[in-house]
């Protein structure tokens, strides 16, 4: 998705520390449910929500459409659009899953929101409502996994993450306390000692053993970045394909979705872009890249952090390039097990008609092959 109403350039650089005070979004007390007929999902957002995104749709002769996105792994994400008027432009409902909050911070996704709209890189949050956001649209598409790999992709991509990664905000304005990863190093704590399901519990057994196994790796993911060169700063934490929109007017590539935002290693977003390679539902990590791609892209981002920085992109060394490169392989492996976790979480509690079982175990084994490998570098 580009942006809605929103003037980005690559050159923005956004201290955003004199803004955290005022980090307040509308809360409107009404509840969704995306099983709704689209008539009453339409009747409920007149009602209660229009005001806020777009006040003139509220008028009964407004002829409203619903789109129903099929990209969301955790959540139900629902365009509304003005069948009468492409110029309105269309607004997002992203209705919550289920036990969503066991694992998602919301008041810090917000915040990354609001953020990142005031540094003109999204489009507006208009309204919270009570399980789910309303926000603008981004227009463009999805790239594919296969397309994270072309080359003029690839060094949009790189462009985008270094703006991301440009803007500026304190750990207090997104809550926290140290890097994402370690929160997402948590999730196996919320991991149920029982799936609630018979067969589940079985598989569960079959293919992992035991919490306490999946428990102690997290803890020797900890000691094995520690080693870690890479900066601190505001990182999307989950570019995968379906979070990368390209916008073809402009030929740039904008990210989506900051349900994982916060402070974060910068080269994590690195490692996980390269893992998302693999692609979303149905994982094939033969497409992961090797060395020679990965340091193209490496370049291609410091060379971008150079520029936004007022520095040479020429500047940008081998020597540089290496020290990414061995933290962004390190920062992959984090990735294969955090989201072996997250996977983890939604078989105990998604609705979704998903193996997240099998997806949990495609990540982990991932992390298994190469985790002595990666530990010794």
């Amino acid at each position: 998705m580009c942006d809605d109403n929103t003037t980005t350039t690559a050159g923005v650089r956004a201290n955003m520390e004199a803004a955290v005070a005022d980090l307040t979004w509308v809360k409107v007390p009404v509840t969704l449910d995306a099983g709704w007929a689209s008539s009453e999902l339409l009747s409920q957002f007149k009602t209660h929500l229009a005001h806020y995104a777009r006040p003139h749709w509220g008028n009964d002769s407004t002829r409203l459409g619903l789109k129903v996105f099929a990209d969301g792994m955790t959540n139900v994400i629902i365009g509304v659009f003005n069948q009468d008027s492409s110029e309105d432009g269309t607004v997002i409902l992203r209705i919550y899953g289920k036990s969503t909050e066991r694992f998602i911070d919301r008041n810090r996704e917000l915040s990354c929101m609001q953020l990142m709209h005031r540094a003109e890189y999204t489009p507006p949050l208009y309204c919270q409502f009570a399980n789910g956001v309303c926000y603008g649209f981004v227009p463009g598409r999805c790239i594919s996994a296969q397309e994270m790999g072309e080359p003029r992709m690839m060094r949009r991509i790189a462009v985008c993450l270094a703006q991301v990664h440009s803007v500026h905000v304190s750990a207090s304005a997104v809550s926290s306390k140290g890097a994402v990863v370690w929160d997402m190093c948590d999730w196996i704590h919320r991991v149920p000692s029982s799936f609630g399901d018979a067969e589940k519990d079985a598989r569960f057994k079959e293919l992992f053993g035991s919490l306490d196994a999946l428990k102690a790796e997290g803890e020797r993911l900890r000691e094995g970045l520690s080693s870690l060169h890479s900066p601190m700063v505001f990182s999307h934490n989950d570019t995968q394909a379906r979070n990368l929109v390209y916008c073809s007017h402009k030929d740039k590539i904008s990210v989506i979705d900051f349900e994982y935002a916060g402070m974060n290693y910068a080269a994590f977003d690195l490692g996980n872009f390269f893992c998302e390679f693999s692609g979303v539902e149905e994982l094939d990590f033969s497409r992961y890249p090797d060395e020679g791609v990965q340091k193209s892209f490496i370049t291609m981002y410091l060379q971008e952090c150079a520029r936004l920085g007022g520095d040479d992109p020429a500047s940008v060394s081998d020597e540089q390039v290496n020290t990414w490169y061995r933290d962004a392989v390190k920062c992959a492996l984090a990735s294969h097990l955090v989201w072996t976790y997250w996977g983890l979480l939604q078989a105990a509690y998604s609705a979704l008609k998903y193996d997240f079982l099998r997806y949990s175990y495609i990540r982990f084994m991932e992390y298994q092959q190469w985790k002595e490998e990666v530990y010794s570098i």
